[in-house]
């Protein structure tokens, strides 16, 4: 990756790969972190500049993990990372500092992590993928709604959906 392609790629590099994380698993999120900077850089051409370069990447991010996903399984797109609950290489929360003391502490930490990922496979992809660039990738509504192509109320609307659902799912209110 030579040049500005490099200065521009780089430093977004760790953003990508948890967003790739969060829809596929990290196992195969370096692969797709790599397929993702092969995909911009042969396309580099094509970006006009009328988003963010970040947008941009984040956007050729998403359809690679979603055209992975079809070629890995051939089932619902709402299923694309149910799959990874029990591996522990799929954590993105794994990446977080902290350490446990007490091991009844790292049993629950662990219960927690699992039931998080059970509810966040059990989102459709596009709940999925507004709740992760949300959440951790610390999106506007605005760049959302530009990365996935659809309206500021439409990404409120599913972000809400998808917060409700998530907290449902780990037994907290807003049913």
């Amino acid at each position: 990756m030579p040049g500005a392609f490099e200065e521009l790629a780089l430093p977004l590099a760790d953003r990508i790969f948890s967003l790739l994380a969060g829809m596929a698993g990290a196992t195969d999120a370096e692969d797709l972190l790599q397929e993702t900077l092969l995909k911009a850089y042969r396309g580099i051409r094509g970006f006009r500049g009328g988003s963010a370069f970040a947008t941009w990447l984040t956007r050729i991010a998403i359809n690679t993990a979603r055209s992975h996903a079809r070629k890995k399984r051939p089932v619902s797109m709402s299923e694309f990372s149910a799959g990874d609950a029990d591996d522990t290489d799929a954590d993105p929360l794994d990446t977080l500092p902290g350490t446990v003391a007490d091991p009844s502490d790292a049993i629950e930490m662990d219960e927690r992590r699992k039931r998080l990922e059970t509810a966040m496979g059990s989102l459709s992809g596009d709940d999925r993928e507004i709740l992760l660039l949300r959440e951790v990738e610390g999106q506007s509504y605005e760049e959302i709604a530009h990365t996935l192509e659809m309206s500021e109320a439409a990404v409120r609307s599913k972000l809400h959906r998808a917060r409700r659902r998530i907290l449902v799912l780990l037994g907290g209110r807003g049913a």
